[in-house]
């Protein structure tokens, strides 16, 4: 019974979390991830770590807080070595892989807005996948021209170094930073990237 109880607790918490994520409802999510712990003894592991991940992200990535250095990882093309080197008044960080569906429709929407007219001067982009096979990772840039902006892999999948600093439980996850490095926007689609850029005067209204 107890079991039980875990079980559907843990089901309730990703499903209203799922549907605030779904509906755009931010502070909804924020309210569950900052007063209900993830009850422990799910069925499967790798449940767990996402649901435990999604609650960690929510509550130490919000908007105004400061992420952590990200140190590049087989990058090339560049003596960029960490996100905290890059010297532009804005930063974006984007998780992504190669065989993810939902990266394959908005990246190239991000780097549509990214290649407008003097945006560049004024942010950087650190695309940081989750890719373990390299191969497939370099095929993936080189296909969709991906390498206008810094990129970075540690070739560890979901348990790499920047991915579990960030509790990253999905992707494309994007965080998008001021010059101090902290949070100003996390848009989760091509309308609120669009909005994010034009608020903050990267583009036209």
């Amino acid at each position: 019974m107890v079991k039980d109880s875990k079980k559907m607790y843990n089901y309730i918490l990703e499903y209203l979390l799922n549907g605030f994520y779904g509906l755009g409802f931010d502070g909804a999510m924020q309210y569950i991830a900052d007063n209900y712990l993830l009850a422990e003894g799910c069925e499967s592991q790798n449940k767990e770590d996402y649901l435990k991940n999604k609650l960690a992200n929510l509550k130490k990535y919000k908007i105004g807080n400061i992420v952590p250095d990200i140190h590049l990882e087989n990058a090339v093309k560049t003596s960029v070595k960490s996100l905290y080197e890059l010297t532009t008044n804005y930063k974006l960080v984007v998780f992504w892989a190669s065989d993810c569906e939902h990266c394959e429709a908005l990246l190239p929407a991000l780097k549509t807005l990214y290649e407008s007219k003097g945006v560049a001067e004024k942010l950087a982009v650190l695309a940081v996948s989750i890719d373990e096979k390299e191969e497939e990772w370099r095929a993936a840039i080189s296909k969709n021209n991906y390498d206008v902006w810094l990129n970075s892999c540690d070739f560890k999948g979901w348990d790499g170094t920047a991915a579990n600093d960030y509790h990253v439980y999905g992707t494309p996850m994007i965080f998008v930073l001021n010059k101090d490095h902290k949070i100003i926007a996390r848009p989760s689609n091509e309308a609120e990237l669009q909005a994010v850029f034009a608020q903050e005067g990267l583009i036209g209204e």
